[in-house]
């Protein structure tokens, strides 16, 4: 398998018009007598998951680009005598592009991942506002702000948006101890 093969693999889903009458007939007495129009249909959660997985690819290779900067600046020593924040923060997004690519394959089981990236993009837009918020107090102007803010929550939003929902485990697996290698 190859690190690089993103491509998803998703399982066809029957469409209402391919699933029998008498299936579906004899489910919606089930209901009550309500119509089985009300239902949601399979084809939006494999769109939500498609669209998920576009966003995690964009995403993915938008801070994974950041290592090419993170690179340059380690290499030209440009933090030198500035803040040496700036490597640190590229080398933590550009970890957590490379793994946002990984989760494409499977976002519901990389929920947690996901989930990082959205709330560490609402952190670092908060964070900016304040920083915003200070320089103005101080007479001064930071030259990020606000298409970056608005760029960071508008991320944050959309990957909290399409999250997976959380997967419960089967009531009837048992937990057991692990299985640890005899010596």
């Amino acid at each position: 398998m190859s690190l690089f093969c993103w491509s998803p693999r998703i399982p066809h889903y029957p469409s209402v018009g391919e699933i029998p009458p008498s299936y579906w007939e004899k489910e919606s007495r089930y209901l009550g007598g309500r119509s089985t129009q009300n239902l949601p249909k399979m084809e939006d959660g494999v769109k939500r998951e498609r669209t998920l997985q576009v966003v995690l690819v964009l995403l993915g290779l938008f801070y994974s680009f950041w290592g090419y900067i993170l690179f340059d600046n380690l290499w030209n020593s440009r933090w030198l005598g500035q803040s040496d924040v700036m490597p640190m923060f590229l080398s933590l997004n550009t970890v957590l592009g490379v793994f946002l690519l990984l989760a494409v394959k499977h976002p519901a089981k990389h929920r947690s991942v996901i989930a990082y990236g959205a709330w560490s993009s609402l952190a670092h837009a908060f964070t900016m506002t304040i920083q915003s918020w200070e320089a103005a107090a101080h007479g001064m102007h930071r030259k990020d702000s606000p298409q970056d803010i608005v760029i960071f929550v508008v991320i944050g939003v959309a990957l909290l948006a399409l999250l997976p929902a959380r997967q419960t485990a089967p009531a009837s697996a048992p937990i057991t101890e692990p299985n640890f290698a005899e010596r």
